[in-house]
């Protein structure tokens, strides 16, 4: 073996253990987005210190696993005056029934919350959007102890969680763009080849192409309905990461024997249909005048769905008369990645962080 190759292996084995080692620090600063449409959990409620209860309303949330290598009191801390608030998980870390290993929290800006943990034990630091907005936030997560706090990028232990690189790892993983080298190596070093970055840009195509969901009712259809949801297009499962649902096109038109005036509003449902949400602004309206018929096209803003959840769309339709004897409509609805925001890799799908060094791929 040349000089020359001995040195560019011996380089790759010395970069491959700063990685691993970067991931043990006395002190952890995380930087964060909270973003519209990502992923929610049903808040729990908070006396600080600690968890006192959980209840249904979603919220949004960012869970970042951790563990530490020497026991004592570790303070996580977020400066600022946003809404931002922490829960602190141990052990496991389920966001739809979270309450029971929750162990401490805190809702008083800003955060500064004492916690005393113990070795070898998995820790969650959950950030959470305390508002009744849910319009999220940046924020700036510190973790400080008496020990070495480890932590590692989307279930990555050769990715340090305070990489720069970190976020665009986290936005191809959740993607399936990506995933890894084997579960828990993300293999930062290794080259890429040609056959790789063909699969590499098929699953990004795959992952950025848009979805369309539609439906159209005939006229006795949409008359049967007519005081309640038509058009209602079948389900679609969000997976991975959140989506942005946008109006594609749209229409309904009445008669009715005398005049009667319909009103018309998107809707989308979380829970197959069993309650409504606004998918638009105010309604439209119109009326026809003795057997006419009106058309109308109810506008829509877009709507961020996040992963996990699944969605249907319809028309929401209201009269004070109660027949039409003419009725239809179509509606088209377009999803697409919400790539503004990573989409939190959940971490109860990853292994925990392990203790002592993360391996190196070596020579």
């Amino acid at each position: 073996m040349s000089r020359i190759a001995m040195a560019v292996r011996l380089f790759v084995v010395i970069i491959g253990a700063v990685m691993s080692f970067s991931a043990f620090a006395a002190t952890r600063v995380v930087n964060g987005t909270l973003a519209q449409g990502g992923p929610t959990m049903p808040v729990v409620f908070v006396s600080p210190p600690n968890c006192t209860g959980q209840g249904t309303t979603p919220v949004l949330y960012r869970a970042y696993p951790f563990t530490v290598d020497v026991g004592g009191t570790y303070t996580l801390s977020i400066p600022g005056a946003q809404p931002n608030s922490l829960y602190v998980h141990a052990g496991t870390f389920d966001p739809d029934n979270s309450f029971p290993t929750c162990i401490a929290a805190s809702n008083i800006q800003p955060i500064n919350l004492g916690v005393n943990l113990v070795p070898g034990m998995n820790y969650f630091a959950v950030v959470f959007d305390d508002s009744f907005t849910q319009a999220g936030f940046s924020y700036q997560l510190t973790i400080s102890g008496p020990g070495s706090i480890i932590a590692y990028c989307s279930g990555f232990m050769d990715v340090d969680l305070g990489s720069a690189f970190c976020p665009s790892i986290e936005w191809l993983r959740n993607r399936a763009i990506t995933t890894g080298c084997t579960a828990t190596q993300y293999c930062p070093t290794d080259p890429v080849n040609r056959l790789q970055m063909a699969a590499f840009m098929n699953r990004l195509g795959n992952a950025l192409e848009p979805v369309f969901r539609h439906q159209s009712q005939t006229t006795a259809q949409a008359a049967v309905n007519a005081n309640g949801i038509v058009c209602q297009t079948d389900t679609y499962a969000i997976a991975g990461f959140p989506r942005v649902a946008s109006l594609s096109s749209v229409a309904f038109y009445h008669q009715a024997a005398g005049s009667v005036k319909v009103s018309t509003r998107l809707v989308y449902s979380l829970n197959a249909g069993a309650s409504w949400v606004n998918f638009g602004a105010m309604a439209t309206s119109a009326a026809n005048v003795g057997g006419s018929t009106a058309a109308q096209s109810p506008a829509a803003a877009p709507v961020f769905v996040p992963p996990g959840k699944s969605v249907l769309f319809g028309i929401q339709t209201t009269t004070s008369a109660a027949t039409l004897t003419d009725a239809g409509c179509e509606l088209t609805v377009r999803l697409d990645s919400h790539t503004g925001a990573s989409g939190a890799y959940d971490p109860a799908s990853s292994p925990a962080p392990a203790q002592g060094p993360a391996p190196s791929r070596g020579p």
